[in-house]
């Protein structure tokens, strides 16, 4: 069993996650001028890679079984697909901050808008606590403790959001 490049793109464009949603409508919002719905998700996007590659470390047993549903995998199997999802999965939100920073200092775009960052900071935050909610209540990351999570998010979204908006 492998992951096949059917199942890794129907995961990465399936909007039940966070880091995708904010990934595609980035893009979309950045090639339509939509700056303020862009100044929204990039940090977003930077830190559901941070939170991505924390959660890879922490439960990438919990993550891959759930993702994947692989209850009748070998555990050979299991491992290449854990192999496999670690190295599509940190590709798939770290081309994404790549591709902001080259936008972000091409365009000069913080500096000519001058986004609010308290501003920013909040809805960020309003998203993120809707999407934790319904995150949570599926156990769209398996069995894993969101509370905590939730914490480290909105904290890294704080540092995240200063960088980009305050620095």
């Amino acid at each position: 069993m492998e992951i096949t490049f059917r199942k890794w793109f129907e995961s990465c464009i399936s909007f039940k996650y966070i880091s995708n949603s904010s990934i595609i409508i980035c893009l979309i919002a950045y090639y339509t001028n939509a700056y303020s719905l862009f100044f929204i998700l990039a940090p977003l996007v930077i830190t559901n890679l941070i939170l991505i590659l924390f959660l890879e470390y922490n439960n990438l047993d919990e993550l891959v079984n759930t993702v994947f549903n692989l209850q009748k995998a070998t555990k050979k199997e299991v491992e290449d697909i854990k192999t496999q999802f670690v190295i599509l999965n940190t590709l798939w939100h770290a081309l994404p901050v790549l591709w902001l920073y080259y936008i972000l200092n091409k365009d000069n775009l913080i500096y000519v808008f001058k986004p609010n960052f308290m501003g920013v900071f909040l809805q960020c935050s309003i998203i993120c606590l809707i999407y934790f909610y319904f995150g949570s209540t599926n156990m769209i990351y398996g069995n894993i403790n969101y509370s905590s999570y939730l914490i480290l998010y909105l904290i890294t979204l704080l540092g995240v959001c200063s960088y980009l908006y305050i620095l």
